[in-house]
């Protein structure tokens, strides 16, 4: 992982309370009596994300450092943009694969 000075890291916290109060803005909570997902855990994404990443030519590194970075936003990030940010991750771990089969049929 990247060392960062104190004022990068400054920037850094700055730009992420940006990042959730703009979600926050554009997301605002639902009321609490909302349906509830099934709970899962980091070891259980971990373990999808590197079956899923066999179908592409992501590597499993590149799926632990893709946990890395959403346990580290997760300490801070609402559960919505964390959710966001998951679906993210998966659809650009297999994207690439994707987008060459969809040349190959054209």
């Amino acid at each position: 992982m990247d060392n960062f000075s104190p004022q990068q890291a400054v920037e850094s916290a700055r730009a992420l309370r940006r990042d959730i109060l703009e979600f926050e803005e554009k997301f605002p909570l639902l009321p609490s009596e909302q349906t509830q997902m099934p709970r899962f855990t980091w070891a259980q994404l971990e373990r999808q994300l590197e079956d899923l990443s066999r179908l592409s030519t992501c590597s499993q590194d590149q799926v632990r450092s893709v946990i890395a970075m959403l346990r580290l936003k997760a300490l801070s990030a609402p559960p919505e943009l964390l959710l966001r940010e998951l679906l993210v991750a998966a659809s650009i771990l297999l994207e690439e694969d994707l987008v060459e089969d969809l040349s190959a049929d054209n």
